[in-house]
């Protein structure tokens, strides 16, 4: 693994030990098919802003909401989403999110997060819940930023900072006036990890084209975009990117970068027509809640393989859920960087008790941690390890050690990004073999004893029959239109059919079958638009004749 599909960290498993998950060292996720299908299910267009973590993926509604609700994301954080044009504003003034903090975007009073208008000044509450389109308008990035500043001056629109002093951003640059010294500002559905980008909202095809001229992005710059399904990978990986630095994605050979497929194997370097489309696996609620009865009927088969003599006893269960627990209380408590007081809200019920600690970014993004328990930062992060003094040292007791130990191993806000539910099953599948695997001597010598395939199964990907199926109705849809000529509004229908068909035959190819199945279906809709266009084109010409 070249590069960590969620954050873009290059050689994500340099420091995984043997016998545990593929975990990425510096964002804590697990590099697998079910934890990536889990991160598509849970991904959408809403960003929040993570302390020491600019290059995570966004999040869907439904995670969105509990975040609200679990105050994790609060009235005065700053978000980007679709109701705000991609910019980052405080959720107080979001039309459609901010009653879900309690207040009403519009007048400012208090509301109840169920609320379908505001009993004060009647505003309406709409809650936005698409999940595959950026909600990018017509009207100029620069005169959003331009509306935004003149109701809060303090939060930059274009990476979030809080905290600006005149005009332009400290933290990234930006250049707010005057007019005609104002940072020329593009918005669009990639994004490129370079320290220029920190928590900026994606840009267009055109400014990658720019940045690629200008020697700011080469083949190995980590890229994500509509066509990697938001995914980090090499710009040389990427489609519709590769080509631009003399590559083709698909085969690696040489291409010119205006070509419109590789000489060599024909692939096409097609993007999507639609701005707006972001590109997810997963692009309607339906589609994720399918996707999501799929895993669970994935990690029910894996748990029942599992050999009865190896399930854990009752305690190492309990103790790998309250491992579990802590990890997901500690990476929630790092969301909101404006509160430095920090309650383990999580805990408290169940044991009564309040761990309090303060952060602060440095300029290189990393973080200065005090107080009682340092091991809530992610381990990423630190240069050394904190002094937290001898007396609170000697006083820890045996679960903060323990905690300290996974903190430092799998201390992840991605997770948290993600609502964690979905990879901590994952992990925790993994805990759960490392500590039922761990027996005493006689049961490892027995272990080591046994022929290789009577082991640990292998389990090998096989295709279902409605994979199959789904595979072969998209060729046959794909035949059906792929002969029409290319010109008009034709162009973008096919290109984005095509697209979708490459895409499921790569991920089938990958023996990801699931998800291959999904993407067959999606091919559908542009093949039936480009259809319904041809229709009427030949309606048109009949009409002609007959009048002629």
């Amino acid at each position: 693994m070249e590069i960590c599909p969620y954050c873009g960290t290059r050689n994500p498993l340099a420091q995984v030990e043997e016998g545990q998950p593929p975990r990425c060292h510096e964002c804590g996720g697990i590099i697998d098919d079910l934890s990536q299908m889990a991160t598509q299910i849970a991904m959408g267009p809403w960003y929040f802003r993570t302390p020491g973590k600019p290059y995570g993926p966004g999040c869907d509604i439904t995670v969105l909401r509990k975040l609200l609700a679990a105050k994790r994301i609060k009235a005065d954080s700053p978000l980007r989403g679709p109701a705000t044009n991609q910019l980052w504003r405080r959720v107080r003034h979001i039309p459609g999110i901010a009653h879900l903090a309690g207040v009403c975007h519009s007048c400012g009073a208090a509301v109840k997060p169920d609320n379908k208008f505001c009993p004060d000044c009647g505003e309406k509450f709409n809650v936005p819940d698409g999940r595959d389109a950026w909600g990018l308008s017509e009207e100029s990035p620069n005169a959003v930023v331009k509306a935004f500043r003149e109701k809060d001056a303090k939060l930059c629109p274009v990476c979030g900072h809080d905290g600006v002093d005149g005009d332009d951003c400290s933290e990234c640059g930006t250049v707010f006036a005057p007019d005609d010294e104002a940072t020329e500002i593009t918005l669009g559905g990639w994004f490129i990890r370079t320290k220029a980008h920190d928590y900026k909202p994606g840009v267009s095809i055109d400014q990658v084209k720019r940045e690629i001229a200008a020697g700011l992005i080469n083949s190995r710059t980590a890229v994500r975009g509509p066509t990697t399904e938001q995914f980090w990978v090499h710009a040389k990986s990427a489609q519709g990117v590769a080509n631009l630095t003399g590559v083709c994605h698909a085969c690696s050979e040489k291409t010119e970068p205006d070509a419109k497929t590789c000489g060599a194997c024909g692939a096409s370097f097609a993007l999507p027509a639609d701005p707006n489309w972001i590109g997810l696996r997963y692009p309607t609620a339906e589609a994720a809640a399918a996707a999501q009865k799929q895993l669970d009927a994935e990690l029910a088969k894996i748990a029942a393989t599992m050999p009865a003599t190896a399930k854990p006893r009752k305690e190492e269960v309990a103790d790998v859920a309250q491992i579990v627990e802590e990890d997901e209380a500690a990476a929630a408590e790092t969301v909101d960087e404006y509160d430095h007081d920090y309650v383990h809200d999580a805990t408290q019920a169940e044991h009564e008790e309040e761990e309090h600690y303060q952060t602060k970014t440095d300029d290189a993004g990393g973080f200065d941690v005090h107080g009682e328990d340092a091991s809530h930062a992610p381990v990423s992060a630190f240069d050394a390890p904190v002094d937290g003094g001898g007396d609170a040292g000697d006083r820890a007791s045996s679960r903060e050690r323990r905690k300290v130990e996974q903190l430092k191993k799998s201390q992840s806000n991605l997770i948290l990004l993600l609502i964690v539910t979905p990879l901590v099953l994952v992990g925790a599948y993994f805990a759960i073999n490392a500590i039922s695997g761990s027996g005493d001597a006689k049961d490892a010598v027995a272990k080591d004893n046994k022929p290789k395939d009577q082991g640990q199964p292998k389990f090998k990907a096989t295709p279902s029959d409605t994979a199959v199926a789904a595979k072969k109705d998209a060729e046959n849809l794909w035949a059906s239109v792929k002969d029409t000529p290319r010109e008009g509004k034709f162009a973008g229908l096919l290109a984005q059919a095509e697209l979708v068909m490459v895409k499921a035959n790569g991920l089938y190819d990958n023996e990801q079958f699931l998800e291959a199945e999904t993407e067959h279906k999606n091919i559908a809709v542009p093949v039936a638009a480009v259809k319904k266009l041809s229709g009427g084109q030949r309606r048109a010409v009949t009409s002609r004749s007959w009048s002629a």
